[in-house]
């Protein structure tokens, strides 16, 4: 009697490289659980960072659950599944690696080979926006205390995926560095969310 051996034969990202924020998706395509020299059961086959082992869960686009039908001997299955990076994944460059029969559903011939990279050795970059100030300028002239003035200033995303809404807001320092002894102005202005890379110029008062 011969046991079912599951493997990994295709691992796909859409995009190819996905650059992403934790807590945002990617899709991944792979072809899996191949059987060979036997039938089985059930297979589970999550998708998963290497880092962590995150096991993000997802219907393939059949519309079966993962694990909700068996492989005849030499059978193949293909799927796509969207898949969710963990809001607490650490800022980093990560392999993807698709794991057939990951919860060891299944007793094969071979545990060893049930992982596979993705495809080319794509990276899958976890990152944030980053929000900083290109430019701020007033008119330069005395002010008395509880009087008001406008400036303009030009807050950019310079991180590599889009940011969402913020708001900026304006001090007083005496050394050009923000720290606990700054006076908070009143005033501040919304800034939209922000594609990587893209300024959004604006004047508060």
């Amino acid at each position: 009697m011969t046991r079912p051996d599951l493997i990994e034969h295709t691992v796909a990202t859409t995009p190819a490289a996905p650059v992403r924020a934790p807590g945002t998706t990617f899709s991944v395509t792979d072809t899996d659980a191949e059987c060979r020299g036997g039938g089985l059961g059930a297979v589970d086959d999550p998708l998963l960072p290497v880092a962590g082992r995150s096991e993000e869960r997802g219907r393939h686009a059949a519309g079966r659950e993962p694990g909700g039908a068996g492989l005849a001997a030499g059978a193949s299955h293909s799927g796509t599944v969207t898949v969710t990076i963990p809001a607490a994944t650490p800022l980093n460059n990560y392999v993807l690696l698709a794991c057939a029969d990951d919860l060891s559903t299944v007793v094969e011939t071979n545990e060893g080979n049930n992982s596979l990279a993705a495809s080319g050795s794509a990276t899958v970059t976890v990152t944030r926006p980053d929000l900083l100030e290109d430019t701020v300028s007033t008119r330069r002239r005395p002010r008395r205390a509880g009087t008001t003035f406008s400036v303009t200033d030009t807050a950019r995303n310079a991180g590599a995926v889009a940011s969402g809404l913020s708001t900026t807001r304006y001090y007083l320092s005496l050394d050009g560095v923000k720290n606990a002894g700054d006076t908070l102005l009143v005033g501040t202005r919304a800034v939209p969310g922000l594609a990587a890379g893209r300024p959004a110029r604006g004047r508060s008062r």
